[in-house]
C-alpha cells in the first residue's frame, strides 16, 4: 500500500474548495429565504426534553427568519475562512522562494 504525500498547497486547494461550496449553498439559500415569509416554517431542529433521559427529544419548527439569520452566519464565517486560506496561500508560497 502506497501512502501518497500532499504538499500543503494541494491541502490548501482541497480546504478552499470545500469551504467554496458552503459559501455557494449559502449564497442561494439566503437568496432563497429572502424571497419567503419571515414567519414560515423550512425545517426543524431537536432538542433533549426537559426532563432529560425520560422524555423523547422535542422538535422546533424553524422559521425562514431563523433560518436566514443563520445562513448569513454561515456565509460570513466561510467566507473568513477562504481569506485565511488564501493568506496562508500567499505566506507558503513566499516561504517556498526562501528555499528555492
Amino acid at each position: 500500500m502506497e501512502i501518497k504525500k500532499f504538499t500543503s498547497e494541494e491541502l490548501l486547494n482541497d480546504f478552499f474548495n470545500y469551504h467554496l461550496k458552503e459559501v455557494v449553498s449559502s449564497w442561494i439559500n439566503i437568496k432563497i429565504f429572502e424571497g419567503m415569509s419571515q414567519t414560515e416554517i423550512v425545517g426543524e431542529r431537536t432538542t433533549p426534553g426537559m426532563l432529560g433521559d425520560k422524555q423523547m427529544p422535542v422538535k422546533i419548527p424553524i422559521k425562514v427568519k431563523e433560518a436566514l439569520e443563520r445562513e448569513n452566519q454561515k456565509f460570513n464565517n466561510q467566507i473568513k475562512t477562504i481569506k485565511a486560506i488564501e493568506q496562508r496561500r500567499k505566506e507558503i508560497s513566499s516561504l517556498e522562494k526562501l528555499f528555492n
